[in-house]
């Protein structure tokens, strides 16, 4: 293997790990905080900064691997992004007081439904593209 392969691929780890943290640490989050509405845990620093390292490790270790063990470590990094997903998202149901006034009204929401339908979506996604290789 030559110097000019192992760079790219340990450039390809490890931008393939950062676009993984982008997705499910910072993109699902915000849509789900934004767009429909509904609170998010927001992670210290340094739990970014772990994502980041076991994503870019699984990353560069995925390029590095022969082809029977890519699938489960693709699979592992999907299943890592999707317990970040529960670990942010909390349990999928929410509890909210609005106050109207002098009444406060408490509205419960439970959109684990959503939360199970993302990851059934991943767990595809990962299934789908478990038989590809790049080599």
């Amino acid at each position: 293997m030559s110097i000019k392969r192992i760079v790219k691929d340990t450039a390809l780890g490890v931008v393939k790990g950062a676009i993984m943290v982008a997705v499910f640490v910072y993109i699902v989050p915000y849509i789900i905080r934004v767009v429909v509405g509904l609170p998010t845990e927001i992670p210290s620093p340094i739990t970014y900064i772990v994502f980041l390292a076991l994503f870019m490790g699984i990353g560069i270790a995925e390029r590095y691997v022969i082809y029977p063990i890519k699938l489960p470590i693709r699979f592992l990094n999907m299943m890592l992004g999707i317990a970040i997903l529960f670990s942010i998202l909390g349990s999928g149901y929410v509890v909210q007081a609005i106050p109207l006034g002098s009444i406060s009204i408490t509205v419960e929401i439970d959109f684990s439904i959503l939360l199970y339908t993302i990851t059934v979506g991943l767990v595809l996604i990962s299934i789908v593209l478990l038989p590809r290789d790049e080599d």
